[in-house]
């Protein structure tokens, strides 16, 4: 059976096992299932399910200095000192000699105005194609409503960060996430889905972010990864 396009991107995107959640109440989040009211910038790019699993919401600053960032909804920040910002993210350059700093992101608070009352720079130290980075956002005194941008500013189009989730919590740090052995697609349980995605990432030829689908411990993710999936499933 011919798998879709939409299986094959959804495979190679959720099988990261270094995903990271933060500790303190969540006051934020972006990813698939939660974009609705957020922005972004660019216009002939839609904001969606899809495209966000297909590594299209870019930043960047294009040839005409315009820049295409992701700007959330207001959230209020009132008595709250620091924020943990978990970002999963796409380098498109990452191994062919790029510059790190170009691909880093920036995140800023802007006030009603769309006035930038706070940012912080969260450099990139290795040349991934995939980071899941935690940023400690020390907040200055006196914010309150405010929206999140994420941006790239000295990043182009051949080195733009694609944004695949956030993660915003009142910050009292963060800790990693344990999957389920088998639980390719990461929704939390092992089943039919985790079959098809794993399917996915064998007919796309994805060896970036497989480490959650090399089931038996062979070092690559083939046919002995299915049979030992369904024995997972079947409980044996």
């Amino acid at each position: 059976m011919k798998l879709s396009a939409r299986i094959l991107a959804m495979a190679m995107a959720l099988v990261a096992m270094s995903a990271v959640a933060a500790t303190g109440d969540e006051l934020l989040r972006f990813d698939r299932n939660n974009f609705d009211t957020w922005t972004y910038t660019r216009n002939d790019v839609k904001l969606n399910n899809e495209n966000i699993l297909a590594k299209k919401i870019n930043i960047f600053t294009n040839g005409a200095g315009v820049a295409y960032t992701l700007v959330s909804p207001e959230i209020d920040l009132s008595g709250i000192g620091q924020l943990d910002i978990v970002l999963d993210a796409y380098c498109s350059t990452a191994g062919a000699g790029y510059d790190l700093r170009r691909n880093s992101p920036t995140f800023e608070l802007l006030d009603g105005e769309g006035g930038v009352v706070a940012s912080q720079f969260l450099l990139y130290t290795k040349e991934l194609t995939h980071h899941v980075d935690t940023l400690a956002f020390a907040l200055p005194s006196g914010i309150e409503k405010v929206r999140l941008r994420v941006a790239c500013h000295d990043a182009d189009a051949n080195n733009a960060l694609a944004v695949f989730s956030i993660i915003v919590t009142e910050g009292v740090g963060s800790q990693p996430i344990t999957y389920e052995r088998g639980d390719i697609n990461l929704d939390g349980s092992v089943n039919a889905g985790d079959v098809s995605a794993l399917y996915g990432i064998i007919l796309g030829s994805d060896t970036g972010d497989t480490a959650n689908a090399d089931l038996n411990d062979d070092g690559s993710v083939n046919a002995g990864d299915i049979s030992t999936l369904y024995a997972i499933i079947l409980g044996n």
